[in-house]
């Protein structure tokens, strides 16, 4: 076990310098403790890939598959990142482990031991765990989008220094939103048209129209024709995350007063979370929150990229989240919370390639792309918007 233990390292280690890079790596297994805080805790399984070609002299991006972004059929937005400059780690999990499903299925378990073992915590030790076993001491370049940039923002306030950068692409941080008290455009917009759940959430997840733009009575004639009109084509029906790892994520995500003006978002996440929620008011247990305060001890780069037009955050949020990080930047696209238009122009991948990278052409010719397909937003008071209530 000490040599099996040992070798997988060894193994990229020798295959790099006998041939430069390995050609045969994608999926492995890799033990972790169910429970990282318990040192006789039981072991489980969980799953990551690597590029396949992985060569030690390039970077490695890290990035993680998260059950609500799966649960909103937008777990595919950084699935094809360009290999060709960069390693890729794709750390599966916990939420996707078939040893601890099996094992929670087998164990009448409490919603108080399944948030113990579920929780972004765990997460960032396993991806701790998993960066280290492949990587020693060299750092990774994070990329997240939505559910899953909240973790890796977890990650970063707590291991810091294994981390080059950041690019987050709709950091889903409700928690920062609501405690600034900023309004959700979509209840106010909404409330009125449809008590059709699954309509709204699906209209705010693809929806790129700028109502931020427009007078109240436009907005209003607009919202009402467009969210009329809309066909629900259903949230994602592959998920491959188990659904008590999608309810954790549910209630880590929704903010502490998550009933007041819900917007469609954090109502569904809200009922995903219903069973712990009754548990933390049975005061059963209590969710930990992510410690921002702690990004200012990070000195690497982090790059926030926001959708101005999306229905779920307020473009406020993203500067709010950056003023955590010393060397911060962040860019607005004129874009829904689902990036559709950014996905069709193909610009997803260039875009974490190119910000992953260090070459300054490259991010002007990036910029001026943008600019070309109208993706780019460069008003200088979008934080001064009236918005009519």
């Amino acid at each position: 076990m000490i040599f099996l233990e040992w070798n997988k390292r060894s193994i990229f280690t020798i295959l790099f310098w006998l041939g430069g890079y390995c050609t045969y790596a994608q999926s492995f297994q890799i033990p972790v403790p169910l429970d990282h805080f318990n040192p006789n805790s039981r072991k489980i399984t969980i799953g990551y890939s690597v590029s396949e070609s992985f060569d030690f002299s390039k970077k490695t991006i890290l990035v993680l598959n998260d059950p609500i972004d799966e649960y909103l059929g937008l777990n595919e937005i950084i699935q094809d990142v360009n290999e060709g400059d960069f390693n890729l780690i794709r750390v599966q999990g916990r939420f996707f482990s078939k040893d601890l499903e099996d094992f929670l299925d087998s164990h009448n378990q409490t919603w108080n031991q399944k948030y113990l073992w579920l929780n972004h915590d765990q997460i960032i030790r396993d991806i701790e765990t998993i960066r280290h076993e492949i990587l020693g001491k060299e750092e990774v370049i994070l990329v997240g989008f939505g559910s899953s940039a909240s973790i890796l923002f977890h990650y970063l306030n707590s291991f810091p220094d294994k981390v080059e950068k950041v690019i987050a692409l709709n950091p889903l941080l409700l928690d920062v939103q609501e405690n600034l008290s900023f309004w959700n455009l979509f209840e106010s917009l909404s409330k009125n048209y449809s008590s059709d759940s699954e309509k709204r959430l699906n209209f705010a997840i693809h929806s790129s129209r700028p109502y931020f733009f427009y007078t109240k009575n436009e907005r209003d004639s607009l919202f009402r024709v467009d969210f009329e009109s809309y066909n629900v084509n259903g949230l994602s029906q592959s998920r491959e995350a188990f659904v008590d790892g999608a309810r954790v994520r549910a209630l880590e995500l929704i903010p502490p007063d998550y009933t007041n003006g819900k917007s469609p978002l954090v109502e569904s996440l809200g009922e995903l979370a219903e069973p712990l929620i009754q548990s933390i008011s049975e005061k059963k247990f209590s969710k930990s929150g992510i410690r921002y305060d702690e990004g200012l001890k990070f000195d690497g780069e982090v790059v926030i990229i926001g959708a101005l037009n999306n229905l779920f955050i307020d473009p406020k949020t993203f500067d709010a989240i950056g003023e955590f990080y010393p060397d911060s930047q962040i860019f607005l696209l004129r874009d829904g919370y689902s990036l559709f238009e950014t996905r069709l122009s193909n610009l997803v991948p260039e875009i974490i390639n190119v910000f992953s990278g260090d070459n300054t052409e490259d991010k002007v010719d990036l910029i001026l792309e943008l600019k070309k397909d109208s993706l780019l937003y460069q008003g200088k008071n979008y934080n001064n918007i009236v918005i009519s209530k």
